[in-house]
């Protein structure tokens, strides 16, 4: 049962005077990035034709998952080195450059580096909450604090391509960038004082790992490699580009992950495991799921984006769920937790992709994606709170840095190799339901994968 009535009344709230700056800064923060990352969904094609890039457009997606992914491994050291503090006004200057420089951009090509900068500042900030979770909030928080950052992605994905849109209408795509600035600038405010004297490095931290940052960036190189090896489907070079991009991808994720990882050791190598497929699963499926409703059950592009929404509003439920279950019964029952959530995913995945390519009726589709939201509300964040139990003093950053990595990867992955499909059908004529039957095969198979290693969390 929860300690929580013996509790002094400070630590009895996420709101307490003691952490009221940080959860209002972090949960601000969150808004900010998720609204910044349906905006440019939402823009995007308008940025493209003003500036005559077309040809760049992919890159402006990609530009930002592979610099993350070096961003979250900087990061992580830097917090592991520093406390909190100093990075997280580091790479919310390096955020707020990559805006400025987008919304200033009057080539493709300089939106695709603000692209980057975006990616590699937001990178380093998602190292930042989970440290700070380690070091400043309570066990008995922590469950909460994971459900209110889950429900800051609610309104962003409500609202934020409608307020993109508007935005845009009203002034131009520019305007889009430049106005999210000021919110950065309150966030600093509220967040880096707090953090100056609560979040400290612990012990004499060592010197800062240059290896682990080449690897970070042989990481990246190798997903960019892997994925453009993949789209190369007309070209003699297509697999032989895609095994160099596999075995980059591998040599470095066996420097920048935890040893023990490729077998399912107990503990933070295993919560790595549910992390990454769960990601590769829930946003792989997102990425397919409107293709297949629009093309093939011919939805609207709105009725597609009211049915994304029903996953990000049933993953806050699930967060907020757990987050109650787990101030009711403890700690005891989070592996359970883990393991329903996971069992939720797979089930509602298999349902929304025997929907989509017609194998059962077309509106199952909502209750599918609903149950696969649910699951990963309830094991996403049980999965993060029994890391966090595990968590060695001055190590906080680089598990975070493992677990972002993981879950950015994975997902880049799951949307590439599907991408490669639907590619593939396309130039052999073939209908778009097979390659989409292939994929949720493929998604529905890795979720699999998260049960073996749920049971090996803790």
């Amino acid at each position: 049962m929860s300690s929580l009535p013996t509790m002094p009344p400070e630590d009895r709230s996420l709101f307490s005077p003691r952490y009221r700056n940080v959860t209002i800064g972090l949960l601000l923060a969150i808004l900010t990035t998720a609204f910044e990352a349906m905006a440019v969904a939402t823009i995007l094609p308008e940025v493209a034709k003003s500036l005559d890039g077309l040809s760049y457009y992919g890159w402006a997606f990609s530009a930002f998952l592979l610099s993350n992914i070096i961003g979250t491994i900087v990061g992580g050291e830097l917090i592991d080195r520093m406390g909190s503090a100093k990075p997280f006004a580091i790479f919310l200057l390096i955020f707020g450059l990559g805006l400025v420089v987008a919304g200033s951009a009057g080539h493709m090509a300089a939106f695709v580096l603000g692209r980057f900068l975006q990616g590699f500042g937001a990178g380093g900030l998602n190292a930042v909450p989970f440290s700070i979770m380690s070091q400043l909030y309570p066990d008995h928080l922590r469950a909460k604090l994971l459900a209110s950052i889950s429900s800051a992605w609610v309104l962003p994905s409500l609202f934020g391509p409608i307020l993109a849109s508007t935005i845009a209408a009203a002034s131009s795509w520019h305007m889009v960038f430049y106005s999210v600035v000021p919110l950065l600038i309150l966030v600093g405010f509220l967040t880096i004082p707090t953090l100056q004297h609560s979040t400290k490095p612990v012990g004499n931290p060592p010197p800062f790992n240059v290896r682990r940052f080449g690897f970070s960036i042989l990481l990246a190189v190798g997903a960019a490699v892997l994925l453009a090896g993949l789209s190369w489907q007309q070209s003699i070079w297509m697999w032989p580009v895609t095994l160099t991009g596999v075995l980059l991808t591998a040599l470095a994720s066996r420097e920048i992950l935890p040893s023990g990882i490729f077998r399912f050791a107990r503990g933070i190598p295993s919560g790595i495991i549910v992390r990454g497929c769960s990601a590769f699963a829930f946003f792989g499926s997102e990425a397919f799921m409107p293709l297949g409703l629009i093309e093939i059950q011919k939805f609207t592009v709105t009725q597609a984006g009211l049915l994304l929404t029903v996953g990000g509003v049933s993953w806050s439920v699930g967060s907020i769920l757990q987050a109650r279950m787990d101030s009711r019964e403890g700690p005891e029952r989070r592996v359970f937790r883990v393991r329903l959530g996971m069992a939720l995913l797979t089930v509602g995945i298999a349902i929304s992709g025997l929907s989509i390519v017609g194998l059962l009726p077309s509106l199952t589709v909502v209750l599918g994606w609903a149950m696969a939201g649910l699951g990963m509300g309830l094991g996403y964040a049980t999965n993060s709170l029994i890391i966090l139990g595990q968590v060695k003093e001055g190590e906080s950053g680089k598990v975070s840095s493992q677990l972002n990595s993981a879950e950015v990867l994975l997902a880049a992955l799951s949307a590439g190799i599907g991408g490669a499909l639907v590619a593939w059908s396309k130039n052999a004529d073939l209908a778009l339901d097979i390659p989409l039957k292939l994929t949720f095969l493929m998604l529905v198979g890795v979720s699999l994968l998260t049960w073996v290693a749920a049971r090996r969390v803790a």
